[in-house]
């Protein structure tokens, strides 16, 4: 396994990498000089990086992505709720791995980005039926669809709709079940869709 997801928190000289992989297991937790950041990011396979948006984040954000990783820019203000404990590098890039999920969810059409707001839990979806939202499965699948009904006899798989005929709908299952040989995506998280970037 490999991480899949990185919060890097960069700084003058020293850089912090947090790195998680698909089921949110830690894999990477590193401190890096100026000089070895882009030699550590050219040896990993493609995954997502979230940073802090500042001064020098665009460049970094570029020379990242030439390596075939998408990168992720967010507002300081979206990153500052997820540091639990005392601000220091660390807490920092740990907290940029938990706000690439906030501030957007890759949709299937490319150069669109889908931005999310409050997550819903699974026991609070029913709240929002019929609404647009970013859904995320433990397959690592991220996309948007229209928050359909339970199937009936089936209160534990849920429909997910297609919207404007952009792909097909899915069934997901919003808890986890016993039986092994289900072969339905389970429900990791979600975000209401409240606007589009294209670009």
């Amino acid at each position: 396994m490999h991480a899949t997801t990185i919060g890097l928190d960069l700084a003058k000289s020293i850089f912090q990498v947090h790195g998680v992989d698909l089921h949110g297991k830690v894999m990477v937790i590193k401190r890096l000089r100026r000089d070895a950041v882009l030699g550590f990011f050219a040896t990993l396979p493609p995954c997502v990086v979230g940073m802090e948006a500042c001064a020098t984040a665009h460049h970094w954000a570029r020379q990242i992505a030439k390596f075939g990783h998408t990168v992720r820019l967010m507002p300081p203000q979206y990153v500052k709720p997820y540091v639990k404990r005392h601000k220091n590098d660390q807490a920092d890039a740990e907290a940029m791995y938990q706000a690439r999920g906030s501030s957007g969810v890759p949709l299937i059409l490319d150069g669109q980005t889908v931005l999310g707001g409050v997550a819903i839990m699974p026991d609070g979806i029913d709240q929002y039926r019929r609404r647009l939202v970013a859904v995320c499965t433990d397959d690592g699948e991220a996309f948007f669809k229209r928050v359909g009904d339970p199937l009936p006899g089936l209160p534990r798989l849920r429909l997910f709709e297609s919207v404007s005929g952009l792909g097909d709908s899915r069934v997901i299952r919003m808890e986890d079940v016993e039986d092994k040989d289900v072969a339905v995506p389970r429900f990791v998280g979600a975000r209401e869709v409240i606007g589009v970037l294209y670009g």
